[in-house]
């Protein structure tokens, strides 16, 4: 069993918020950084919780939560560009990362949806 530092997109997710936190420290309304960091924190945050399940749909429920918090983040980093709060180019990166992150969740709650839809097969014949 690997540990969580081993998970790639853990530690995308990881970087990710790191990157973002460090993108808006500046930004003077504290209300908008605070919730843009939270978003971009709540997405390793559910990976990780996601881990620790038992199952494996607890597991895709918090993969689904993840890919939720990436849409919500590529909201507000949009704004965040459109607004001139944070360097258009610097919006532009973060969105195609939590994009490419949002994609490796798909693949992995698409797994985990397959291993439960064959689980609850096998328990049935």
């Amino acid at each position: 069993m690997k540990t969580l530092d081993g998970i790639n997109i853990w530690n995308r997710s990881c970087d990710l918020a790191i990157q973002t936190h460090r993108t808006l420290h500046e930004c003077h309304d504290n209300g908008f950084r605070d919730l843009v960091t939270r978003a971009s924190l709540a997405i390793a945050s559910n990976v990780a919780a996601g881990y620790e399940r038992t199952s494996q749909a607890q597991r895709r429920r918090y993969l689904e939560n993840a890919k939720g918090s990436c849409a919500e983040l590529r909201t507000h980093l949009y704004i965040a560009g459109e607004l001139g709060i944070i360097d258009n180019g610097q919006s532009i990166d973060l969105i195609a990362e939590s994009l490419k992150i949002s994609s490796m969740l798909q693949g992995l709650i698409n797994d985990y949806r397959e291993k439960t839809r064959n689980g609850s097969m096998l328990a049935s014949t």
